[in-house]
């Protein structure tokens, strides 16, 4: 199966969200023709509903959870703090060298004494104690199932409310 443009292509999509949506379209391959298609997008739902409850059971290994992304700054010049930002300072305080253009792999957690709900922990220096933000994965995946299945009119309040998420 030849995919192009989606989720499951690019280098900086979680493993998990590339594992479901290759799960989808593997399912999906049956189909023959549009009819076919269109009557097996609930079933793609509940593939997806199986992942979301993997992810918020904190079934799924942490390497399936890394993300990757490249820095555009040094980590210092970071003024508006994404997750590789995030994850870069703390590399950088760590002793390391980054720069910008390296790529950061980092693991979103959820930090509950801070503002910002969601917080990265480069995937070096991740300790299983501190744990994964499962809803930033549930996000990831209901934005990939959005993306396969926008052309058939899907986006993601409609989608949220299906999988009741």
């Amino acid at each position: 199966m030849k995919v192009r443009g989606i989720d499951l292509r690019r280098h900086d999509t979680a493993e998990i969200v590339c594992d479901c949506q290759r799960e989808i379209l593997t399912f999906l391959s049956r189909a023959s023709n549009t009819i076919e298609f269109r009557g097996l997008i609930p079933q793609a739902l509940g593939i997806t509903r199986r992942y979301i409850h993997l992810i918020r059971t904190y079934q799924v290994p942490v390497e399936k959870l890394i993300l990757e992304k490249r820095l555009s700054k040094s980590p210092e010049e970071y003024r508006s703090l994404n997750h590789q930002a995030i994850a870069a300072q703390q590399l950088h305080r760590e002793g390391r060298y980054v720069h910008a253009g390296q790529n950061i792999r980092y693991i979103v957690t959820a930090d509950e004494a801070s503002i910002q709900s969601n917080r990265a922990v480069p995937s070096e220096l991740f300790e299983e104690s501190t744990g994964y933000d499962p809803e930033a994965y549930v996000k990831l995946l209901m934005t990939s199932f959005v993306n396969l299945f926008l052309p058939a009119g899907y986006n993601m309040s409609q989608v949220k409310r299906r999988l009741q998420a």
